[in-house]
């Protein structure tokens, strides 16, 4: 990161407001992929290894660095920048269209140099001869709203553009290459299906499915879900898409076939299918939060301050 935590003797973080405001328009992925790059050479050719890399770059701020802006309208004759986007005054719901989809096309230009970034670490497994016998996963873990339903940003609402995230997956010999899925899965399948390829084993508690082996599509419906800090809950078929108030009877039902945009609710015309949505989550309710037996580990002081920084904990 482009910044420093500094933390004082008992663990804290004593410049929290700092490192919120700095890690905005932080540009982290040449420094990850170079740390990255050289932990590679220090592995043996041919032996198996677990990589994970964060990216924090298509994130507000959006300033992407050149050559990416070229991506941005030239012809834009307004002043919104991608500085300060979260707290900048004339970004509202209100702004005028052009200023609107100048802000989008600045967070193309991110999303453009954040290919380019996973381009480079792809570029350097194929040089390791490594691409032919390795399980590769590009997932993001939310989206961005621009005013759809009111709101920037993230962390409001869950709506599709919040929740509908690439999950690209390449494994030679599997996943019938070059397939699209349209029928929705999950983050949580994310593990078990990692997790098929390296190993034998049966995983029962797995509260996913693994990609790789289980039938997707309409003569296999699924439903998903989706949880907000508690508050807000999602149900979400391939068809129907169901917003619930965690505890209450208050909520939103979208019919997603001919209304992807969540404009139409039918929430008090179509109340079988509500309760048919809501039956799916209470009924996987206990099963999806319920954790194993024992103890939960303990998170030190220093750690919490730091995900608090991050925005993770209130």
């Amino acid at each position: 990161m482009g910044y420093h935590i500094q933390v004082n003797d008992e663990g804290r973080i004593r410049n929290t407001g700092h490192a919120i405001i700095r890690s905005r328009f932080g540009v982290t992925g040449p420094i990850t992929h170079a740390k990255a790059e050289e932990w590679l050479t220090t592995l043996p050719t041919g032996n198996p290894y677990f990589l994970f890399l964060h990216h924090w770059d298509p994130h507000a701020d959006y300033e992407a660095p050149r050559p990416y802006p070229r991506y941005v309208d030239d012809g834009y004759e307004g002043d919104i920048t991608g500085r300060g986007v979260l707290s900048d005054d004339r970004i509202h719901a209100g702004m005028p269209a052009a200023d609107l989809e100048h802000l989008r096309d600045l967070y193309r230009a991110e999303i453009r140099w954040m290919d380019a970034v996973i381009a480079r670490i792809i570029r350097r497994l194929g040089e390791r001869g490594d691409l032919g016998r390795t399980l590769l996963i590009v997932v993001a873990d939310h989206g961005e709203e621009f005013f759809e339903h009111g709101r920037h940003g993230h962390r409001f609402h869950l709506y599709e553009e919040t929740l509908r995230v690439p999950l690209l997956i390449r494994m030679p010999g599997a996943f019938d290459g070059g397939r699209i899925v349209d029928d929705p899965v999950s983050l949580v399948d994310v593990f078990p299906t990692v997790a098929a390829v390296v190993s034998d084993d049966a995983l029962p508690e797995c509260q996913g499915i693994d990609l790789a082996r289980t039938p997707i599509g309409p003569s296999v419906p699924r439903a998903v879900f989706a949880e907000h800090h508690g508050e807000l809950e999602v149900t979400r078929t391939s068809v129907w898409k169901a917003i619930r108030v965690r505890g209450s009877e208050t909520g939103e039902l979208y019919f997603l076939v001919d209304d992807p945009g969540e404009t139409r609710d039918f929430r008090e015309r179509e109340a079988g299918v509500w309760r048919r949505l809501e039956a799916l989550w209470i009924e996987g309710d206990p099963a999806r939060f319920a954790g194993r037996p024992g103890e939960a580990p303990r998170i030190d002081p220093g750690t919490k301050d730091e995900l608090r920084a991050l925005g993770y904990t209130n």
